[in-house]
């Protein structure tokens, strides 16, 4: 993007000022994806499970993608008097936020998924259903919560949250957490991928 707007300056084509910054915001911003439809077409037309929560999961990482690369971008400050061109030093510091910002939310996301699992598997809370299921998705929604307040992103803790959950902590469910949290999964993602139909009436 950078390299296309010193041509189109170049060439006279444009004569407005778009600093390295500017391209880079934009290109972070880009990367999102918005799978919203395709993923409504995949459930009319019964697509293969494994195939929507591939195309489902690629759409949300690269959201948590963009979401730190324009985190990483604000801390891109080149030294001197010219902030808005490329500075190596900047840069680099730039991909150090980035994988320290990933890797956070990542072992963050993680951490709370463990603990779920070891609070489900240790304690008496099969033995009362509807206080495991509000524990297990407080405990979950509170994943991005943590994460923000600790300065990392939300987004990214609560995906590998929920992937971690779903090796561990969902086998150590009841029966009756397990059907109702499968429930509710699929009534959330039902409403997402239509959204001009009114919500369900419990909700």
């Amino acid at each position: 993007m950078y390299g296309v707007v010193k041509l189109m300056q170049m060439v006279g084509q444009l004569t407005d000022k778009f600093y390295y910054t500017d391209c880079l915001f934009f290109g972070a911003i880009m990367s999102a994806t918005d799978p919203v439809t395709v993923l409504a077409i995949f459930n009319e037309l019964h697509a293969d499970g494994d195939l929507y929560a591939l195309l489902f999961g690629e759409s949300v990482m690269n959201d948590a993608v963009a979401i730190v690369l324009s985190s990483s971008i604000v801390a891109y400050q080149p030294s001197g008097a010219n902030t808005h061109m490329f500075d190596a030093s900047a840069f680099f510091k730039s991909v150090g936020v980035f994988l320290g910002i990933f890797s956070g939310s990542f072992v963050m996301g993680a951490a709370t998924a463990v603990v779920t699992a070891l609070v489900t598997k240790f304690t008496k809370l099969h033995c009362f259903p509807l206080l495991e299921t509000a524990l297990f998705f407080l405990m979950s929604w509170s994943t991005f919560l943590l994460a923000e307040a600790c300065g990392f992103t939300g987004v990214v803790a609560v995906l590998f949250c929920g992937i971690t959950q779903a090796h561990y902590t969902h086998n150590n469910l009841s029966a009756e957490s397990n059907k109702r949290t499968k429930q509710v999964h699929s009534d959330h993602f039902l409403h997402m991928q239509t959204p001009f139909m009114p919500p369900p009436p419990w909700w």
